[in-house]
């Protein structure tokens, strides 16, 4: 019999689970966790609230019990108490959430695009500093090839777009990719660029890997569309290209810092579209979660690989 912690799961949820696996013990009762984790096998949490208020708490070396615990999301920035673990097996939302971060990296191109964030800011009779765009033939990078990175290729490709991609690792080629670069070739894979989305995680060396050395190289009148982290992105260089008519405009879903200040110049911008890190939600996202977790359940009693494995010296 194996024991676990459920965090952050509600009601239906803790049933689905319980019903599925009446033969192994579960524990869910968050104000006892510091109680029943010692002697569990494993902790699964759903929510990031969870893990910072109770996983980043633990001793893990007087724990030598747990062998496996799931991650929330798909970045692993914020985990960086858990690299000093041992002997244990993370996974976490990785490529499950690609379907819905894609959708809205798009949001955000086609709001600029099109004008849509013009119209609904300044109101219908606002006279357009520019005419809308089309993206047919607009040559794009996308700077990480993940699972999202690979559900905005399709999408991308879908409206007409050249695109390129960048990754730290080779990654199966695609009829919608026209080429792949490494990531320390990004300076040459930058150049003849229109749109630039980023979908790479944050880790050591991409801090700041969107920086004024890079924004000069794109075309003149490009978009910047970011729905990783904001870090990635320098705030500074960013303004000042925006500023100075280089960047038609920018779509971000993240920013640093996060949230941004009221007062905040990116907030004043016309062409600055910001939305408050939505795109990791969708009505279908729960759904893809439990399939995981439940199948990574199964996995675990019986000693098989677990999906979505995540390695900390890497991924941090």
């Amino acid at each position: 019999m194996k024991k676990f912690f459920l965090l952050g799961f509600k009601k239906d949820q803790i049933n689905l689970i319980l019903n599925k696996f009446k033969k192994h013990q579960f524990f869910f009762k968050e104000n006892n966790f510091n109680n029943e984790v010692s002697g569990c096998d494993a902790i699964i949490a759903i929510t990031r609230e969870k893990i910072d208020t109770c996983v980043s708490k633990l001793d893990f070396s007087k724990l030598p019990q747990i062998k496996w615990i799931h991650l929330p999301g798909a970045g692993m920035d914020k985990y960086y108490f858990l690299k000093k673990t041992k002997n244990i097996n993370f996974t976490n939302g990785k490529i499950i959430q690609g379907i819905e971060v894609a959708d809205h990296a798009m949001a955000l191109l086609l709001s600029i695009t099109r004008n849509v964030f013009f119209v609904a800011k300044f109101g219908l009779s606002k006279k357009f500093i520019s005419r809308p765009v089309e993206l047919r033939g607009k040559k794009a990078l996308i700077l990480g090839y993940g699972g999202i990175g690979r559900c905005l290729a399709e999408r991308a490709f879908a409206f007409g777009m050249k695109i390129k991609v960048v990754n730290y690792i080779y990654a199966p080629y695609s009829n919608a990719i026209s080429k792949f670069y490494l990531s320390e070739d990004l300076g040459k894979a930058i150049s003849d660029t229109d749109i630039l989305f980023i979908t790479s995680p944050l880790k050591g060396d991409t801090k700041k890997i969107i920086n004024d050395k890079i924004i000069k190289k794109l075309n003149q009148n490009s978009i910047i569309i970011n729905v990783s982290r904001g870090e990635i992105l320098c705030t500074k260089s960013l303004m000042k290209y925006l500023k100075n008519g280089h960047l038609k405009g920018c779509g971000l879903d993240v920013t640093h810092p996060e949230p941004l200040p009221k007062n905040h110049p990116l907030n004043k911008m016309h062409n600055v579209v910001i939305t408050p890190h939505i795109a990791g939600i969708s009505d279908n996202l729960s759904k893809r979660t439990m399939e995981l977790i439940l199948n990574n359940i199964r996995r675990f009693v019986h000693k098989k690989k677990l999906i979505n494995q995540v390695d900390l010296d890497l991924e941090i």
